[in-house]
């Protein structure tokens, strides 16, 4: 942060050679200067400390939107705020008054230098419209680095009422030298017819507003006004037209201008030369990128639901199907049983009176009962071999396994729907919700309109009571006051004015 000291005395400043400002100091054509007297306080000027959209090479401008919460300091701002502030300690100075614009990096800056001076809230005050920085219309919103230098080429190149950037359609005002002078004036004016003998650091939002105050007090002509270069959190001790000479005793501040200047002029070519709909500005152009990535970005499935797992020599079906194939096997399942019942029977009157059967043969209970927990073609092979009495282990082993096959479909099948009733009922209760929410709304809705109109009836009701009681207690007063009229006129004898008293009352009313 740059700090421009005090110097030592008048003296010093008056005996410094100037040869390479021959052709900015005032001349006797120069117009326009600044016509105040010496100033009776004194006066400081400070620029705000970087705002997060400097920080992002964004100029906005715009009186309005630079209250906004995004037009705040960023880390660095906060800094150089803080450091202006401790810059102040050191040299002793403590303004009595701290003015500030209502930008929010300008209020955010104010606050910080009070907090490092120890300073009441009573001393920093706002200023509503005269530190407000100048204001680029159709330029708000682009490049800060391109936006600055072509404002400073524009300037130099023509007078202070003709400096003036293209209007915006938004209403973001296009400020000339000759805008920013005039609130400068007007500001210097309050301050001055205001106070007296203060300290009083001037807090702007831009370079341009405290660059023409120096500038003014200097003599110089306004469209050199850039000359002073303020930075971001930059501070200027004791403003004052010998302060301001000596200022510019550095060849390395001229030349840092002109070459500003000349890098401005095709900056200026470049924005002038552009139409309303061809200049894109920065936060757009944020939005068109974000845009075309989006568009570009692969954007993954929603990964599907995973299914049952099934065996490989059982083939997926839906359910339609499978309640055929069900169905099917219902039928056959039932003839089967009823020919294995008859093989049973069979069975036991083939079987000696007097013979055991052993456990695991074809004509044990057991094995005749294994029948029953296989598919209906393997239990008619089964009851068929069963009765032949020929049925090997290979071929119970194969019956065995299809029976387990068709026992994992039948339990996958049966998840899978009871999945999908779980999601029906799911979407169902979800809809159910939306509608009862949409009738309590409702509902609510009328109940205030009920509530409304009651109310209004009631307020109505209880003017109307008013207006009558007022009504009453008008006419109980005036018909006391004729009865009193009329017993001091009896006791007076004058009845006859009375009466004549009462008409005019009535022809009034």
């Amino acid at each position: 942060m740059k700090i421009h000291k005090p110097l030592s005395s008048r003296r010093q400043i008056l005996a410094t050679p100037l040869p390479f400002l021959a052709t900015i100091l005032p001349t006797a054509a120069n117009a326009r200067l600044f016509d105040f007297k010496l100033p009776e306080n004194t006066y400081h000027l400070l620029r705000a400390g970087e705002s997060t959209l400097e920080r992002d090479n964004i100029l906005l401008t715009n009186a309005l939107f630079s209250t906004q919460i995004e037009n705040g300091l960023s880390l660095k701002g906060e800094k150089q705020a803080r450091l202006a502030g401790r810059s102040l300690k050191d040299y002793s100075i403590t303004p009595t008054i701290i003015k500030f614009c209502l930008a929010t990096k300008a209020a955010e800056t104010a606050q910080l230098v009070a907090e490092e001076l120890n300073l009441g809230r009573d001393r920093v005050i706002p200023e509503f419209t005269f530190l407000d920085g100048r204001q680029v219309g159709l330029w708000d919103g682009l490049e800060l680095n391109i936006t600055q230098s072509a404002v400073v080429a524009l300037d130099a190149q023509s007078s202070p009422t003709q400096s003036q950037i293209p209007p915006n359609i938004d209403g973001t005002p296009n400020d000339s030298l000759e805008d920013v002078f005039i609130r400068l004036r007007q500001l210097f004016s309050v301050l001055e017819s205001s106070y007296s003998g203060e300290t009083i650091l001037l807090v702007f939002p831009d370079v341009t507003a405290p660059a023409l105050t120096l500038a003014l007090f200097a003599g110089i002509p306004m469209p050199e006004c850039h000359i002073f270069d303020f930075a971001a959190g930059e501070l200027f001790l004791n403003a004052s037209p010998a302060r301001a000479i000596s200022a510019l005793k550095t060849e390395s501040k001229i030349k840092s201008y002109d070459k500003e200047k000349n890098a401005g002029l095709q900056n200026l070519a470049l924005l002038q030369s552009k139409t309303s709909d061809e200049l894109v500005r920065c936060r757009e152009r944020v939005m068109l990128e974000e845009l075309e990535l989006f568009k570009n970005s692969k954007i993954e499935e929603p990964k599907p639901k995973p299914k049952p797992t099934k065996t490989p020599n059982t083939p997926a079906v839906d359910n339609n199907v499978f309640k055929e194939k069900k169905q099917k096997a219902r039928v056959r399942a039932e003839a089967v049983a009823q020919a294995r019942a008859e093989a049973v029977t069979k069975q036991k009157e083939q079987r000696p009176p007097s013979g055991v059967s052993e456990p695991g043969t074809p004509d044990s209970d057991d094995y005749i009962a294994l029948a029953g927990g296989v598919s209906a073609f393997a239990a008619a092979a089964l009851a068929v071999k069963s009765n032949n009495g020929d049925l090997s282990d290979e071929e119970l082993a194969r019956v065995e396994a299809a029976r387990v096959a068709n026992e994992r479909e039948h339990a996958a099948q049966l998840e899978q729907d009871q999945l999908d009733q779980a999601e029906a009922k799911k979407k169902n209760a979800e809809k159910i919700r939306a509608e009862n929410e949409i009738e309590a709304a409702a509902l609510a809705e009328r109940e205030r309109s009920v509530s409304l109109a009651a109310a209004a009836a009631a307020a109505q009701l209880e003017e109307e009571r008013a207006s009558a009681e007022r009504a009453k207690i008008k006419k109980e007063s005036q018909v006391k006051y004729e009865q009193d009229l009329q017993d001091a006129l009896d006791d007076d004898g004058g009845a006859g004015a009375f009466d004549s008293f009462l008409d005019v009352l009535r022809s009034d009313e």
